[in-house]
């Protein structure tokens, strides 16, 4: 259940991103924005953590900052992957980074956890 929240968290994180950054442009159909958002919730999911564990110590010394640029580099493997989403330029992947982070933590602040026995 959590990781269809996460897909359809990313994909509404898409649309408002497109919506809102310029240089942040999706051409694709429903189904192509259904696939970048399950794509960005399996990166999340597999390609994150190990960025996650090769960085450790960047992310202590900017004291959790570098966790952007993590996001960042999994939204622009999105990208490569799509040929439907284009991110212009740095600042715009650095802004649209950061609106589809917020929007899918804001999301899945609603989503209960796993039940602990």
């Amino acid at each position: 259940m959590r990781f269809l929240a996460r897909i359809a968290a990313n994909t509404l994180g898409i649309v408002l991103a497109n919506l809102a950054i310029p240089g942040f442009i999706f051409t694709g159909n429903f189904k192509t924005l259904l696939a970048c958002g399950f794509a960005l919730a399996l990166a999340n999911t597999i390609v994150r953590p190990l960025l996650k564990l090769l960085t450790l110590p960047l992310i202590f010394i900017t004291f959790g900052l570098f966790l952007i640029v993590i996001n960042m580099v999994t939204l622009k493997i999105i990208d490569y992957l799509f040929y439907s989403l284009t991110i212009a330029t740095l600042g715009t992947l650095f802004w649209g980074t950061i609106l589809v982070s917020a929007v899918s933590s804001m999301a899945l602040a609603f989503v209960r956890p796993k039940d602990k026995d």
